[in-house]
């Protein structure tokens, strides 16, 4: 298994976190964690990389270019999921590409509309994440939902699909979900 840990760079920063011995602390002291590696031995190095989440809408084309996947900071904010998202705009610039091979533009101002039509089909699933991202700093709220998790298999299971669908994801946008998870 590849295990890891992610920290915002202006949290690493800021608060002067060592990643390294953060990520040993966890896996020997957490007790929810801690039993899953004893038997665990370490066969390579630690590495620590940036990951480009989308957290603000970029430009992402310009004069003969389109740009996709990571080089368009689509990972997922919340998730860190980053495959779905680089195949789901691969396919969407593919078929920008045609267009643009069909009318024989490729300036920046024609591959704007790659730009548009990428977020019009995955901004939406960005922003929720990025919403998600932000309530999970909150330890009342996420400690209030993982209680919840694990009391309630139904939202247990939304959780789960909401990571993986994004039609799923999708009815946070909805107040009955709150109304329904939360109060009732």
């Amino acid at each position: 298994a590849n295990v890891g840990v992610g920290v915002s760079s202006k949290n690493i920063f800021n608060k002067k976190i060592q990643l390294k011995s953060q990520l040993e602390k966890i896996i020997k002291q957490n007790l929810s964690l801690s039993y899953r590696f004893k038997d665990a031995k370490q066969i390579g190095k630690y590495e620590a990389w940036g990951i480009p989440v989308g957290l603000k809408k970029k430009k992402i084309s310009g004069d003969r270019y389109v740009l996709v996947g990571d080089a368009a900071y689509l990972v997922d904010p919340f998730t860190g999921e980053g495959v779905g998202n680089a195949l789901r705009s691969g396919r969407i610039a593919a078929t920008h590409i045609i267009t643009c091979f069909k009318s024989q533009l490729f300036d920046e101002k024609f591959n704007k509309h790659f730009d548009d039509l990428l977020y019009t089909k995955m901004g939406k699933e960005l922003k929720i994440s990025r919403t998600l991202l932000n309530l999970s700093k909150h330890a009342r709220f996420l400690n209030y939902t993982v209680g919840k998790v694990n009391k309630n298999e139904n939202f247990k299971n939304f959780l789960t699909n909401a990571f993986f669908h994004v039609e799923t994801k999708n009815n946070i946008r909805k107040p009955s979900f709150f109304y329904n998870t939360f109060i009732r």
